[in-house]
């Protein structure tokens, strides 16, 4: 499930940064499960990470409130 909701955080994150994501996301990603807390609870502190790289405040607002939706939709679903 978490890497399912991963794939759709990442393709809201192409969206925003363009091409360079698909990298972006690889090298978070891992960062991320060094980390070690990679659980559904912990996809926040993931849109976190990558929300660092878009540097204009109200267009990374935009992006978490856009992720943050995948990981609301993906709970819904399973309830």
């Amino acid at each position: 499930m978490v890497l399912r909701i991963r794939d759709q955080i990442d393709g809201v994150f192409a969206r925003y940064v363009g091409p360079i994501a698909a990298e972006l996301c690889r090298e978070e990603f891992d960062h991320w499960r060094a980390e070690g807390q990679v659980g559904p609870s912990a996809l926040h502190r993931y849109i976190a990470r990558l929300g660092r790289y878009i540097n204009d405040d109200a267009t990374r607002r935009l992006f978490i409130g856009d992720a943050s939706k995948r990981i609301q939709i993906s709970n819904n679903t399973n309830q």
